[in-house]
């Protein structure tokens, strides 16, 4: 009885030892899959931020590139100079 016992907790740590390894390597997938998915507004954020530094401080931090998310230009979404930022900012009748 003990030995019947024993084979079907062994049974059991291995199919639960499975369960998670393959849980954990589908979490992990799709965690890599967000990462690398570039939208068009994840890239309209990245755009709004980068105006925003660009007026706060008066010259654009030349970072770009560095920012999340990548591959922007795919939207049409480039990196805006600090007088398109200016200009898209200001508010009808100022």
């Amino acid at each position: 009885m003990a030995k019947a016992l024993a084979i079907r907790t062994l049974f059991l740590v291995i199919v639960i030892g499975f369960i998670i390894f393959f849980t954990l390597i589908a979490f992990w997938h799709w965690m890599n899959l967000q990462e690398g998915q570039t939208n068009r507004y994840a890239c309209v954020i990245k755009y709004q931020n980068y105006c925003l530094r660009c007026i706060q401080d008066n010259s654009c931090p030349m970072d770009w590139d560095t920012v999340a998310p990548a591959n922007c230009e795919q939207f049409d979404i480039t990196e805006p100079s600090l007088e398109k930022c200016k200009e898209e900012s200001e508010l009808p009748g100022e």
